[in-house]
């Protein structure tokens, strides 16, 4: 039994945390380093690499720097996790640490956000793959009833491999990175070696240098969100579990980092501004300009199973956040129940339940979409911010916890690393901050409720003894 299954086990047992017909395991097997690197990896490449050049044709040079200062942000972000997921090896990523920091409140408000964020996610990036799939499909193109019924698909299909175990979910990602990298290299190397960078301006917004770096920035940062994945279900990593996790984190981020870098060089060098502004699939386009058809239909596919794989490793991460704030009494106490696989079978079907609902609003409503995307966008930038903040709290008052050789260098990295998500959180728009502050203040009823319980029953969490 994992850590965390014993800890839960013993709650139930003193009647702190019950859960009906829970059942607290741990996988069968673990997930080692290279399987945890592919869900670092997979869950950070997918479906906006195949778009984001095109949103980014408008910032010339600009947008190489911006995924240059962006990728060297992540990795600062993500030696913080790697960090902190060795000092507490535990499921539940950023939500531990920060509780652990700041306590309950702060703890839950980052739960709640990045349990909402990965659910109406997953909605958007199920869209996205039905929309690659519609290259293949032409009913999907125009078919709204179509489209919803292979949302529904894909999304439940997943749900129920997920429920299988993190191993089953782990070796589909596995599959889905190295299918999706193949064409995306192919592409970057071949578009390289004929590229054609002499009509790329330094910068053609006409803005001044700094703020159209800060507009690319935004726009660059989303694709790397999910670098934090390996950190949720680190109670089901391999032993030594703080190795794992740092390894597979830093070492996915550096992964993505060199692929979103010379990629979007790569399509650059094929398509010309003017071009790209219209492609509704850049790296198609770019591939087509190199291998001809033959090249656009491998990059739709490789589109449909790099959102495929995305999506998988969000639906196994979807249920674990709950899990680990259910354990603090911070979310209701079904949010316990686990199948025989380890799995928080509540947590999934309830997220995936969400999700379809989300469905319906994305598809259905004109700039449904969209707003699915500004809705979640600050959200699941706060875990960054908060999780560097808590290293550095940490630092402070469990000192024990971290390499005392080590500190200075640790505590610039997490400083770096927190400027760094304030200036992208800034960077995001009004309308992003507007929409994430309505669904983190929908949590608050949720916390009095379960505050309340914890002060009835007189069982108070206690952060410190994570």
């Amino acid at each position: 039994m994992t850590d965390e299954g014993a800890a839960s086990a013993a709650r139930t047992s003193s009647g702190a945390a019950s859960s009906p017909a829970a059942t607290v395991q741990p996988a069968a097997r673990p997930m080692g380093v290279f399987m945890a690197t592919c869900l670092v990896t997979g869950n950070m490449i997918g479906s906006g690499v195949f778009f984001l050049p095109r949103a980014l044709s408008a910032f010339g040079w600009i947008a190489i720097i911006a995924w240059v200062v962006t990728g060297a942000g992540s990795l600062l972000l993500a030696l913080t996790f790697a960090r902190l997921g060795s000092a507490y090896p535990s499921t539940g990523g950023p939500y531990i640490y920060v509780r652990k920091a700041f306590g309950d409140s702060a703890g839950f408000i980052v739960a709640w956000g990045y349990w909402l964020t990965v659910v109406v996610s997953n909605a958007a990036v199920s869209v996205a793959a039905v929309d690659f799939l519609s290259y293949f499909i032409e009913e999907l193109e125009e078919n709204t009833t179509a489209r919803i019924a292979m949302n529904l698909v894909i999304i439940w299909s997943l749900t129920a491999l997920a429920a299988r175990g993190v191993r089953s979910s782990g070796m589909m990602a596995v599959a889905t990175t190295v299918l999706k990298l193949i064409p995306l290299l192919l592409v970057t190397v071949a578009g390289l070696i004929v590229a054609d960078l002499s009509d790329i301006e330094f910068n053609p917004t006409g803005d001044p240098a700094f703020t159209a770096l800060g507009a690319a920035a935004a726009l660059t940062l989303f694709a790397f969100i999910g670098l934090e994945s390996a950190t949720i279900p680190a109670g089901d990593l391999q032993p030594p579990k703080g190795r794992t996790l740092a390894i597979s984190t830093v070492t996915g981020t550096s992964i993505a980092v060199v692929v979103y870098i010379f990629g979007t060089l790569a399509v650059f060098g094929q398509l010309t501004p003017a071009e790209l502004s219209v492609a509704r699939n850049p790296f198609g386009s770019a591939a087509e300009s190199i291998f001809g058809s033959t090249g656009g239909n491998i990059i739709a596919a490789g589109a449909v199973i790099s959102a495929l794989g995305t999506l998988n490793g969000f639906i196994l991460l979807q249920g674990h956040m709950p899990l680990a704030a259910a354990r603090d009494r911070l979310f209701p106490k079904r949010f316990l129940y686990e199948n025989g696989r380890g799995v928080p079978m509540f947590g999934l079907l309830v997220s995936s339940a969400i999700g379809s609902v989300c469905v319906f609003v994305a598809e259905l409503s004109e700039d449904g979409f969209d707003t699915l995307v500004l809705v979640t966008t600050v959200t699941a930038l706060l875990p960054y911010l908060l999780s560097a903040a808590a290293q550095l709290m940490l630092m402070v008052t469990d000192r024990d916890a971290f390499n005392p050789v080590a500190l200075v260098r640790d505590g610039v990295i997490s400083g770096l690393a927190f400027a760094y998500s304030a200036w992208t959180i800034w960077g995001s728009g009004a309308d992003s901050v507007r929409y994430s502050a309505m669904l983190l203040i929908l949590g608050i009823p949720v916390l009095i409720i379960m505050r309340w319980q914890q002060s009835r029953d007189g069982q108070i969490a206690d952060p410190s003894a994570l």
